[in-house]
């Protein structure tokens, strides 16, 4: 399934993790989880999901990065996640969900860029896919 297509039912997603910053808009926002201080967040499957980059609550073109890295078994076998990410704007209540690809881990590690224009209001959550269940990050504000 599109990345693109899974960010509209992530508010539904049971498998969510936590992220840094707290801050969050009224949109749906992953629930509280065990927060690490480098902008990642633990997942329910054992690993972690991360979004860095960008300069966030500054509009313009940044590059961000997703990365998963299968912390808790990186010598299972090497397996493909969809990466990506979606930016808020809670003044239009407005969600865009960013494909950046699909990647397969080696070492039990996986990221993909890509540069996405945000506004200076905007937040940021990372997103990945595997196996039909979608996992979050929380939302990153200004």
């Amino acid at each position: 399934m599109r990345i693109k297509h899974a960010l509209a039912v992530t508010a539904a997603v049971g498998a969510v993790l936590g992220s840094t910053v707290a801050a969050a808009p009224a949109a749906p926002a992953a629930p509280a989880a065990n927060f690490t201080p480098d902008g990642c967040g633990d997942t329910s499957n054992g690993g972690q999901l991360c979004i860095r980059g960008g300069h966030v609550g500054t509009a313009g073109t940044y590059k961000f990065t997703v990365s998963y890295w299968n912390s808790a078994h990186p010598e299972d076998p090497e397996i493909t996640v969809g990466l990506g990410m979606e930016h808020y704007n809670e003044w239009t209540s407005k969600s865009v969900g960013v494909e950046f690809g699909h990647k397969k881990t080696q070492n039990g590690y996986a990221k993909l860029s890509k540069g996405v224009h945000i506004q200076a209001p905007e937040c940021v959550r990372g997103v990945m896919t595997y196996k039909g269940k979608f996992y979050i990050t929380k939302w990153v504000c200004p």
